[in-house]
């Protein structure tokens, strides 16, 4: 086993132990038995029971959040009470199995994801080191989803296809250009978007001169379509698209001659070149779900141009002036007698990251990452430049980072939602931060196809923007926005973050816990007009996370499930203790 492949499993298996004790409440944390005491160093241990016995779990750290460290090897007791070292592809079949009866297609994804995250490490030995620009923070997330059992998997990729395609990989290629008559193509713009020119611009860009078929088909009105080059061969097989290019509908233009990069996401493109990213639907499972864009996503986006263009929506961006939204102002995709054809859609995404950007920017996801060969992570490079420049402590340049990073990211989208109504999907691959020094100074978000929208929200905007209406989906009253709110900003971008500030740290982790209860217990005191959010994260018992682990196990597509809250399971909620105390249980081995 090579040493590259040995990482990947131990990554590997943090994530997906961390993803499961998140939803498998049939665990305990115990003090290492004594029969162990002599195996491994650690005092306290996971107990999982499974059919034939008990997995012990030595713990290196035991976080408050769930992102625990775990020591190796593993331990298997069977119920003689003989003890062995369990490999983690014994380990991962086990607990696969409490979660479903023929979990093979789920391990085969597993599989797969630790060899993509095998290959990554081996071929790119500076991945996940430092970064600076949009790009290098996009393509440096090496471990992927750090709360996913399978954070690498991308079912549909050959292993040249995932070099070439992968920004982990440092990929880059040329899109290909189609021309399209207009009757077989839809392009749907915001209404406060009136740039109906934005894709013929970037075509125009894309060659410096093309050939007099194509020249003819533009002269006939054709129009610009962008491909993904992986994606243009699922699409030439498509039954209803062949037909449009065997009847001349659709006439490929060539490759482009600027080269764009796949971000974090895989689906998204960047050119440095050009003044939009593109989102593509990609025929491609990508951990839980087959990455098609769906319709009244895209919509989504539009909506909330729209929305921010309005005066309510003008006063939210004037007061948090360090806070940016990525709009995605229009959307293209090819149509046929039935409709918009899901596999073919592309979003417009603004591009604030053009050649001549020279301000320092981070992936929140990349920042909370685990260190990725041993050594600093890019976010203790900045603690300790933090301390160094402030003459702190660590444990004070951690506080101080999570401050800023409330100010700057949490506080804008928390009025966002208190003041306005609007439920923005900020997990930690949809938020940059912009650093200055080694603190943050501002914050990006990005993605808005999963913005949904509160009553409030509803009542402020739903007569301003049509397509905020019921029929679309994405209002959620009471608990359910504060659910999803809840999860994506705090269990996903901050409680990931805290645990990276800490470094297997309890004492730290316990102090960045009490200092954001005190920093949202002090935005609570200001009487915003919907204080149910903030009422339901410091007083709550429980709050709701989204079951990672369920979904992929169990083979449900959360984008596409008839209920999406039905993926969603409690966890106890460390802001409404009183004090965070660590929790020892003495459980007996077998």
């Amino acid at each position: 086993m090579s040493r590259h492949f040995e990482l990947a499993v131990k990554h590997s298996s943090t994530s997906f132990l961390n993803s499961f004790l998140k939803e498998w409440k049939n665990h305990a944390i115990i003090e290492t038995p004594t029969t162990l005491r002599s195996k491994t160093e650690s005092k306290t241990c996971v107990q999982v029971e499974v059919q034939d016995g008990v997995w012990i779990l030595p713990l290196q750290f035991q976080s408050t959040l769930g992102r625990h460290r775990y020591a190796r090897p593993f331990f298997f007791v069977n119920r003689s009470g003989v003890v062995t070292d369990g490999a983690f592809k014994e380990l991962s079949l086990a607990l696969a199995k409490l979660c479903s009866e023929n979990p093979s297609s789920f391990l085969s994804r597993l599989e797969n994801s630790i060899e993509n995250m095998a290959l990554i490490l081996e071929n790119h030995a500076n991945v996940g080191q430092a970064s600076s620009s949009f790009l290098e923070t996009e393509q440096a997330l090496a471990l992927g989803h750090n709360l996913h059992p399978t954070p690498k998997s991308r079912e549909g990729f050959t292993r040249d296809e995932f070099c070439r395609f992968s920004p982990e990989t440092h990929g880059q290629f040329s899109l290909v250009w189609m021309l399209v008559e207009p009757s077989c193509l839809t392009f749907e713009t915001a209404s406060t978007f009136q740039d109906n020119q934005a894709l013929s611009r970037m075509f125009e860009q894309s060659f410096s001169e093309v050939s007099p078929s194509a020249r003819e088909r533009l002269a006939a009105g054709y129009l610009p379509f962008p491909m993904h080059p992986w994606q243009k061969q699922r699409l030439e097989n498509h039954v209803e698209v062949k037909k449009l290019m065997d009847r001349g509908f659709i006439f490929e233009v060539g490759s482009s001659s600027d080269s764009w990069h796949p971000t974090s996401s895989v689906r998204t493109l960047y050119s440095p070149d050009a003044p939009y990213m593109l989102k593509f639907s990609l025929s491609l499972k990508l951990t839980n779900s087959v990455r098609h864009l769906i319709e009244r996503e895209a919509v989504r986006g539009l909506q909330v141009v729209d929305v921010l263009a309005t005066e309510k929506g003008q006063e939210f961006l004037q007061q948090c002036q360090s806070f940016s939204v990525m709009r995605e102002p229009a959307f293209v995709a090819l149509k046929d007698s039935e409709g918009i054809l899901a596999e073919s859609i592309v979003v417009l995404r603004e591009n604030p990251f053009r050649k001549n950007h020279r301000e320092e920017v981070a992936l929140l996801a990349t920042l909370a990452q685990d260190s990725v060969f041993g050594g600093e992570t890019q976010l203790q490079v900045c603690v300790q430049k933090v301390a160094t420049r402030f003459n702190l402590t660590i444990e004070d340049a951690s506080v101080l980072w999570l401050k800023k990073y409330f100010e700057h990211a949490m506080r804008p989208l928390i009025r966002a939602q208190s003041h306005y109504g609007l439920l923005f999907g900020a997990h930690q691959q949809n938020l940059l931060l912009k650093l200055e020094g080694g603190l943050p100074i501002g914050a990006y978000f990005r993605d808005c196809q999963g913005t949904g929208y509160t009553s409030r929200g509803q009542k402020l905007f739903g007569h301003l923007v049509p397509s905020l209406s019921e029929a679309n989906g994405n209002i959620l009253k009471g608990r359910e926005g504060n659910d999803v709110f809840g999860y994506y900003l705090l269990l996903n971008s901050t409680f990931n973050l805290i645990s990276a500030l800490s470094d297997g740290d309890s004492r730290i982790e316990k102090q960045l816990i009490e200092t954001l209860r005190a920093n949202l217990t002090e935005l609570l005191k200001e009487n915003p007009p919907d204080p149910s959010w903030l009422l339901y994260v410091l007083k709550d018992r429980e709050l709701m996370h989204k079951g990672n682990f369920a979904c992929s196990v169990r083979e449900l597509n959360e984008n596409t499930v008839a209920n999406p809250f039905s993926i969603y399971t409690p966890i106890h909620n460390v802001l409404a203790d009183v004090r965070v105390e660590d929790s020892v249980n003495e459980v007996p081995v077998c």
